[in-house]
């Protein structure tokens, strides 16, 4: 229970009790409370100001009437009207002025000045002050963004910084001249409500000055430096449909067309965030999934093949990003049953932005390492143009349900125009046409929620986070050892290769087998070798092997040289030291002919090659 109690004293202090009383009278009373009444505020002080001198102002003002107690101060807020928050400065007791610096020419300025004491600050005497008009100061700043085409080119611009303005402005004007060309230049005049403007009938692959000024009631400002721009050539090959394709919480899908047969890697560039952020997209492609954006914002994306250079070819669209709903993931109510499906809760929905539809789609994930992997930390980073490719077709066709393929991949399992408080995951029924097909046995998922949203102006989703990660259990699982895949793909290598050099090395030694038997049932081999002094090095060249087994006339070891298939040996006899330089040049003559002939002449018993 409560009670006001009125009429009271300020700065009186008051003992209070409370009792309860029936028919037969009064209870105890309870135990008192002293409470003390604060003290009256001063009242209103008197305010007034007045221009001295260019851009100055004096604020004087009067103590009030009642003060009732000491007077502790004043405290003054002021500032432009159009401008928040106020500037707030305290002020002595014996203080009754203040001079304002600075302020700007054909702005409104709003003074609130209150006493204080010691209950607190009084009421508020308020006045305003507007200053005389003047010409801009300052001038608009060109945006760096803008769509150039063949013949035309979109920019926008900034208007002047507030001190800069001096008043009001009524309009701008837009100058353009074709940079190089002793021409006159082209003036268009705006509304100051307008911030972009086209020019169009330009010259192709022409570069063009182009500069702006402000305007307010006293005339125009100076203009702005030259901005540059340069048209597209006739040829030359530029995204076309330049276009925002599905909108999420924090992510945008955006989406462009190029020629059929266009295949350069030259890559464009996004730049968003006022330029602050420019991403690398591939020249081939077609689309990009920016993230890391905020919920409910608005974004301005430029498509430009040329970096940050202002006059670049460019394009641009704006997109907002979808609400902060669906912000709490679904979650397990109990665990896979044996047949694959699976007890699930639905997040609450705030009603923020009215949803067309709910789709309950089931993410598969991979393994790998012997380990399940998701790929995206959240649904906003997965390109989901598939699915809504599946979205589409089935609006176009009938209202049959339909089997998806591809089990490896993300999947629509359920359809619902409001979202019911539980569902049954993988029950192979079918929800606004789509199949709940089983969790397969042994393999991890996860799902989320995305809504459609009710936004005329995109496509626009917002999606729950991930649920927890499903495990559907394997009736023959088998253990699995952290590393083991791994393992594999290390010791699977190194067997292979040492199962090609042991094969290698058989066949080697399978081919020098009949040549060791041969030797060694070869008497005149077996004579020589008994005769001859036997080294400790055992040649392998064929050729020195023949002049071993086989001396010519002049060696100390006698060999059957008589003999006619010896003759060949006869013809080539040792050459002296001293002809030996003449004999090598008469062979390297004629691009060595002698000499390949001299050596193919030479028979050293036995098949050799030159490996």
């Amino acid at each position: 229970q409560e009670m006001t109690i009125s009429g009271l004293q300020p700065e009186t202090m008051y003992s209070i009790t409370v009792a309860a009383y029936t028919t037969k009278g009064d209870g105890v009373r309870s135990k008192s409370k002293l409470v003390v009444t604060k003290g009256s505020v001063p009242d209103r002080p008197t305010l007034s100001a007045r221009l001295t001198q260019e851009n100055t102002a004096v604020i004087q003002w009067q103590p009030p009437s009642a003060t009732f107690g000491q007077l502790l101060g004043y405290q003054l807020h002021f500032g432009r009207t159009d401008v928040q928050p106020l500037t707030t400065l305290e002020f002595s007791d014996h203080e009754y002025q203040y001079v304002a610096h600075s302020m700007h020419k054909g702005a409104t300025y709003v003074f609130r000045l209150a006493a204080r004491n010691r209950a607190g600050l009084g009421n508020e005497d308020t006045t305003q002050l507007t200053l005389p008009e003047d010409v801009p100061r300052g001038y608009p700043q060109i945006l760096d963004l803008a769509n150039i085409t063949t013949s035309s080119v979109q920019f926008g611009w900034l208007p002047p910084a507030l001190a800069e303005r001096n008043g009001n402005i009524t309009m701008y004007t837009v100058s353009c001249t074709q940079a190089g060309a002793q021409s006159n230049p082209i003036e268009v005049s705006t509304r100051s409500s307008q911030t972009s403007l086209i020019l169009n009938n330009l010259k192709p692959d022409t570069r063009y000055d182009i500069k702006i000024r402000a305007q307010t009631s006293k005339g125009p400002g100076p203009y702005s430096p030259a901005v540059q721009y340069r048209t597209m050539p006739l040829d030359q090959v530029f995204p076309k449909n330049f276009r925002v394709k599905l909108v999420m919480k924090t992510s945008v899908l955006l989406s462009w067309e190029i020629p059929e047969h266009y295949n350069s890697p030259i890559p464009y560039k996004i730049q968003y965030k006022n330029g602050q952020s420019v991403v690398e997209v591939d020249g081939r492609a077609t689309k990009k999934l920016i993230t890391n954006l905020e919920p409910d914002k608005e974004y301005s994306f430029v498509l430009t093949n040329r970096g940050n250079t202002v006059g670049g070819l460019q394009q641009t669209v704006s997109a907002r990003t979808a609400p902060a709903i669906l912000g709490s993931k679904p979650y397990l109510i109990k665990k896979v049953e044996p047949d694959g499906t699976l007890m699930v809760r639905m997040p609450e929905v705030e009603t923020v932005t009215p949803v067309i539809a709910y789709y309950i789609i089931v993410v598969p994930l991979k393994k790998s390492h012997g380990k399940f992997v998701n790929t995206w930390h959240s649904p906003d980073e997965m390109d989901l143009e598939e699915l809504l490719q599946d979205l589409t077709l089935r609006r176009r066709r009938s209202l049959r349900p339909r089997r998806q393929l591809g089990h490896s991949k993300p999947y629509i399992a359920a359809r619902f125009d409001v979202l019911p408080r539980d569902f049954i995951l993988g029950d192979q029924r079918f929800y606004g046409g789509f199949e709940n097909r089983p969790l397969e046995q042994g393999n991890k998922y996860v799902f989320f929620i995305l809504g459609l949203l009710d936004i005329p102006e995109a496509k626009m989703f917002a999606a729950s986070p991930y649920s927890d990660p499903i495990l559907s259990a394997d009736p023959d699982p088998q253990p699995i050892i952290d590393g083991e895949e791994g393992l594999i793909w290390v010791v699977g290598p190194v067997l292979a290769v040492v199962f090609i050099i042991c094969i290698v090395i058989a066949i080697l030694l399978y081919k020098n087998k009949p040549d060791r038997k041969r030797k060694e049932s070869d008497p005149r081999t077996k004579c020589l070798l008994n005769n001859a002094e036997v080294p400790s090095h055992h040649p392998t060249d064929p050729v020195e092997m023949r002049r071993i087994n086989f001396q010519t006339p002049e060696s100390v070891v006698s060999s059957p040289l008589s003999e006619p298939e010896f003759a060949s040996m006869m013809s080539h006899p040792p050459i002296p030291i001293a002809e030996l330089a003449e004999h090598t040049e008469h062979l390297k003559a004629n691009d060595n002919l002698k000499f390949s002939q001299e050596y193919e002449s030479i028979d050293p018993g036995q098949q050799f090659t030159w490996e």
